[in-house]
């Protein structure tokens, strides 16, 4: 429980790192209020790399939907994929 970010922690899951690129508005944010385990890198271009570790997708997704537009996932690029296709549902059925 020391490492969960959220309630979709499942302990008995292996681990796997995500890497998450943040737009500068983001980035204060984590600075202030790291998330546990976090390794924040800082680009040249106002940007970051955040790299987290998690048992399960919804980890990552519950905090993406928080800072929509500002973050995205660059690995593993299928996440990425995974999180624009649930949320291009989302808004099909709510237009």
């Amino acid at each position: 429980m020391e490492k969960a970010l959220n309630i979709y922690f499942e302990p008995s899951a292996e681990p796997f790192e995500v890497t998450l690129l943040l737009e500068s508005d983001a980035i204060v944010y984590f600075e202030r209020k790291p998330v546990k385990g976090q390794f924040l890198k800082k680009n040249s271009d106002h940007t970051a790399e955040l790299t987290i570790s998690v048992t399960h997708k919804e980890e990552v997704f519950s905090l993406m939907k928080k800072w929509l537009p500002n973050i995205r996932v660059i690995e593993p690029a299928m996440l990425q994929e995974e999180f624009e296709n649930s949320l291009r549902k989302y808004l099909g059925t709510v237009v």
